[in-house]
């Protein structure tokens, strides 16, 4: 915004800032702007001169809830880096997405890949968690979307009787597997997550051995090319 009393930051244009209010927020973002919002707006802007406190919050709760994470490499120590990406930032969410993505942060690049056929016209669909959180039971995914995207998830995984995409370790090579029941177990590819996680090892154990899980059949897969794990069935 013009006349802040910080030159070297680069401004917004109002035009890219009615597009981001496009994107959701917490209603209340705006009838009660922070303390903190209100004293940020008075240290940066010469008294009366800056822009409402209220539109501020609004912004910055539209960021909040939909930035996409750069992560915190090495050269960028403990900070994480973030963009907000209107275009990416209106796909929907899915525990079983048909796409991923990736926000580099040196380059300032986004990146969006089909993990399998998209038919034209079809929904895209991104996960909005972590590839640890989303290996997570449903209760707990929908907990961390309710806290950080507002939201209670319904994608068929949320609302399915049976959670199929469990995240494991592989017994024989240490990578990524993932326990699936059913047809997703059958095809790895289209109806789960490839991803690992945090998990009991005494599961890993039962499973390498060949006992039941459940009545259910169950197959864990290794996604860095081992297939099945020994004494598991697809």
């Amino acid at each position: 915004v013009a006349g802040c009393l910080v030159p070297a930051w680069s401004t917004i244009s109002a035009a890219a800032q009615e597009l981001a209010l496009l994107l959701h927020a917490p209603s209340s973002a705006a009838d009660s702007p922070s303390a903190t919002v209100c004293r940020l707006v008075e240290s940066l802007w010469p008294e009366g001169s800056g822009p409402a406190p209220g539109k501020v919050e609004q912004l910055l709760q539209v960021w909040i809830y939909n930035c996409f994470s750069g992560g915190a490499g090495p050269e960028r120590g403990t900070f994480e880096s973030g963009a907000l990406c209107p275009g990416a930032a209106m796909m929907s969410h899915s525990c079983v997405p048909n796409a991923i993505w990736h926000f580099d942060a040196d380059s300032g690049t986004f990146h969006l890949c089909a993990r399998c056929s998209i038919a034209a016209g079809e929904e895209l669909l991104i996960p909005y968690l972590s590839n640890g959180d989303i290996c997570l039971p449903t209760p707990e995914r929908r907990g961390r979307l309710l806290a950080a995207k507002d939201f209670h998830c319904c994608c068929p995984r949320c609302s399915g009787e049976l959670d199929d995409a469990r995240a494991f370790v592989c017994t024989c090579c240490g990578g990524g597997a993932f326990a699936g029941t059913g047809a997703a177990a059958a095809a790895p590819s289209s109806g789960t997550i490839q991803g690992a996680g945090l998990l009991d090892g005494a599961v890993i154990e039962l499973c390498a051995a060949g006992d039941e899980l459940s009545e259910t059949s169950v197959a864990v897969v290794c996604v860095e090319g081992c297939g099945p794990l020994p004494g598991t069935a697809a």
